[in-house]
C-alpha cells in the first residue's frame, strides 16, 4: 500500500478581528466506491455529497471538543505521515461534508444556501440539491478546527446527497486548484481512468482559518486538499500482489512540484527489511520513518521528492513491490472500531434500519457518538429503539433526537452510545414507508429509495 503526501503553505491572512465576523470552515468531499463506515455511496448504487459548518470564536481558541469527528484535521502544522491518513485517522473519508459560520446579522439558512450553490459551480458537483429536506443541524457531532468556538451548533449545517456520485467533472476542478495543476509532482499520478477504476475513491477540500504566528496577531486561510484511492492488486494484477505506481496510476514520477514545500511517497514496509528474501522494494528508500498505530509499530520507506537523487538517477521514479514468493492469504487487519448498516424487513409497508458497531479491541470501551440522518418519507417509530451489547441493553448517556417534517426536514438522531471491548453493539429501529406523490420519486425508482449514512464519530476520554 503506496501513500502520497504533500504540505500547502497557507494562502493569504488578514487581521483576526475582521475574521472574528466572517470565520468559516469548509470542508468538501466527494466519494466514489464503499465507504467504510455507516454504509452508503457505493459504486453500483451511488456515492456521496455533505455538507456541514463551522462557527467564530476568538483567535488561539482552537476549537476541538471533547469529540472529535472523524475528518477534523488537527490545530497547527502537523505533518502527512502515512499514520495520519490510515493509523490514527487525522483524516478519514467518510462523511464527505462541507461546512461554514455564517457571517455576522445574515440567516444562516441563506448563507448555507448561497455556499452551497457556489461550490456547485467551483467543483461541477450537485450540491445545488441542498435543501431542508436534507439538511440538519448536530448538537455533538462535527467540531470545527482552526479559529472557531465548538460549543454553539447553532451555526451547525449538516447534508447528505447519497445518490450522487463522482465523475470526471468533479476530478478536474479539484486539480486545477492544486499549485501545480496535474502538472508537476504527487498530482501527475492523478489520472481520471485510473482513479475511478479502483475499489474506493475519495477527495476533500478542507478551508480554516490559522494563525501565522505564537501570539495570532495575523491569520491565514489553509487549503488542504486530500485525495484516498484503493486499489485491489490482487484483482488487476491477475492473481498476483506485485504492484507498481505505473501499474496502477498508467503513469510515473519525474519531478517534483517547484512550489512545494515537501513532497514525499511512503511504503509501508512493516515487518520486511531489505535482506529479506520474499520481498523486493525497488529503488531502495533513502530513509524510513516508523510510528505507533493502534499499539503495532510501523514501519515505512520514505521517498523525497524534493531529493534530487531519488529521481535524477533514473529520470523518473517508479516504486516497485514484487513478491519473490506468493506470501500466505491472510485477512486484512480489522480496526477497533468499524459499522455495518442495513435494511431488514418483508413487504414495501415496513421495515428496520440496522446499524452494527464493533468494538474488537479484546480490553478497552470505546464511547462513540453516533449521528443518523433519515429521510422524512421512512417515518420512525421512536419507540422501538434498541440497543443492545452482548446481549444485554445498553443505555445510551445522551440522546438527541428531532422528528421529520413532511416534505420539509429530515430526522435527526445523535446518541453518545458506550461500545464495551470486545463487543458488537447493534442498534435498530422500525420504520414505515410514507405514501409518495408520484412526481416525488427520484429518477431511477428502480434502485430504490438512499437511506443515508451514519457518521461515527470516537470521543476520547480525557486523561
Amino acid at each position: 500500500l503506496a501513500r502520497l503526501s504533500g504540505n500547502l503553505t497557507p494562502v493569504s491572512g488578514t487581521a483576526p478581528e475582521v475574521l472574528s465576523q466572517t470565520l468559516f470552515l469548509l470542508e468538501a468531499g466527494l466519494s466514489w466506491g464503499r465507504a467504510p463506515l455507516g454504509g452508503g455511496s457505493s459504486r453500483r448504487h451511488g456515492g456521496g455529497l455533505a455538507a456541514r459548518p463551522a462557527r467564530a470564536a476568538a483567535p488561539g481558541s482552537g476549537g476541538q471538543g471533547p469529540c472529535r469527528a472523524p475528518t477534523r484535521q488537527p490545530a497547527g502544522g502537523a505533518r502527512y505521515h502515512p499514520a495520519a491518513f490510515w493509523g490514527r485517522s487525522r483524516h478519514v473519508p467518510v462523511p464527505h461534508a462541507l461546512g461554514f459560520g455564517a457571517a455576522a446579522g445574515r440567516s444562516v439558512d441563506k448563507s448555507w444556501k448561497e455556499l452551497s450553490n457556489v461550490l456547485s459551480g467551483i467543483f461541477c458537483a450537485s450540491l445545488n440539491f441542498i435543501d431542508s429536506t436534507n439538511t440538519v443541524t448536530p448538537t455533538a457531532s462535527f467540531k470545527p478546527l482552526g479559529l472557531a468556538n465548538g460549543t454553539d451548533h447553532n451555526f451547525l449545517r449538516y447534508a447528505v446527497l447519497p445518490r450522487e456520485v463522482v465523475c470526471t467533472e468533479n476530478l478536474t476542478p479539484w486539480k486545477k486548484l492544486l499549485p501545480c495543476s496535474s502538472k508537476a509532482g504527487l498530482s501527475v499520478l492523478l489520472k481520471a481512468d485510473r482513479l475511478f477504476h479502483t475499489s474506493y475513491h475519495s477527495q476533500a477540500v478542507h478551508i480554516r482559518p490559522v494563525c501565522r504566528n505564537a501570539r495570532c496577531t495575523s491569520v491565514s486561510w489553509e487549503l488542504r486538499q486530500t485525495l484516498s484511492v484503493v486499489f485491489d492488486a490482487f484483482v488487476t494484477g491477475q492473481g498476483k500482489k506485485d504492484w507498481s505506481l505505473f501499474r496502477m496510476f498508467s503513469r510515473t514520477l519525474t519531478e517534483p512540484c517547484p512550489l512545494a514545500s515537501e513532497s514525499r511517497v511512503y511504503v509501508d514496509i512493516t515487518g520486511y527489511n531489505q535482506d529479506n528474501e520474499t520481498l523486493e522494494v525497488t529503488p531502495p528508500p533513502t530513509t524510513t520513518y516508523q510510528d505507533v498505530i493502534l499499539g503495532a509499530r510501523k514501519t515505512y520507506a520514505v521517498y523525497d521528492l524534493l531529493d534530487t537523487a531519488v529521481i535524477n538517477n533514473s529520470r523518473n521514479l517508479n516504486l516497485q513491490l514484487k513478491w519473490k514468493s506468493p506470501p500466505e492469504s491472510e485477512a486484512p487487519p480489522v480496526p477497533f472500531l468499524h459499522a455495518q448498516r442495513y435494511v431488514s424487513g418483508y413487504g414495501l409497508q415496513n421495515g428496520k434500519l440496522n446499524t452494527l458497531l464493533y468494538n474488537t479491541h479484546p480490553h478497552r470501551a470505546f464511547p462513540v457518538l453516533l449521528l443518523d440522518t433519515v429521510p422524512w418519507h421512512l417515518r420512525l417509530y421512536v419507540h422501538t429503539l434498541t440497543i443492545t451489547s452482548k446481549g444485554k441493553d445498553n443505555k445510551p448517556s445522551y440522546v438527541h433526537y428531532q422528528p421529520a417534517q413532511d416534505r420539509l426536514q429530515p430526522h435527526l438522531l445523535e446518541m453518545l452510545i458506550q461500545l464495551p471491548a470486545n463487543s458488537a453493539t447493534k442498534v435498530s429501529i422500525q420504520f414505515e414507508r410514507a405514501l409518495l406523490k408520484w412526481t416525488e420519486y427520484t429518477p431511477d425508482p428502480n434502485h430504490g429509495f438512499y437511506v443515508r449514512w451514519a457518521p461515527l464519530t470516537y470521543c476520547p476520554v480525557a486523561s
